[in-house]
């Protein structure tokens, strides 16, 4: 049977950094949202980071599968980001332009594992695990393909690379 662990942050198996393909879509999108709106690259790098910061929460929090890609985090971080600019300059939100990646699969996303390692150690030492945080760190690959947050996009709301 296939281990549903979470994966140890120095796997083969996790990337934090993005490939080249996910810098290019990136600047893609810092380029539009620089030149569309009154948010300077700066601040939108900051948005970015940020961003990041707080999705390891909400999806933690939402007890998603430590097997989540390194591909969907990087792609939910900009979709997140392109909405909360557009959104606050008061403009309508344009179709994000780009495809969502498989939710699930390697290389997993080494930011969120390495935040639910940190989240579960102190609970998991002292043998006060919670059932939600125990579900996570043993979940198996199989949950649904749900999207949260402001990522999910419909068919007629993405546009193909």
């Amino acid at each position: 049977m296939e281990s549903t662990s979470v994966p140890a942050p120095s796997s083969s198996q996790m990337r934090a950094a993005l490939t080249a393909d996910e810098q290019r879509r990136r600047d893609a999108v810092l380029k539009v949202l620089s030149e569309g709106t009154s948010y300077t690259k700066d601040n939108i790098c900051y948005l970015f980071k940020r961003c990041e910061e707080i999705l390891v929460d909400k999806l933690a929090t939402k007890n998603e599968l430590p097997t989540l890609s390194a591909a969907y985090f990087a792609w939910c971080v900009e979709c997140h980001v392109w909405d909360l600019v557009f959104q606050n300059e008061g403009k309508e939100t344009p179709a994000f332009p780009h495809q969502r990646p498989e939710k699930y699969g390697e290389p997993y996303c080494q930011t969120y594992v390495a935040f639910l390692q940190k989240r579960v150690a102190p609970d998991a030492a002292a043998g006060n695990l919670d059932e939600p945080n125990a579900a996570v760190v043993s979940a198996a690959r199989g949950q649904t393909d749900d999207v949260f947050l402001s990522c999910e996009r419909s068919d007629k709301n993405t546009k193909d690379d």
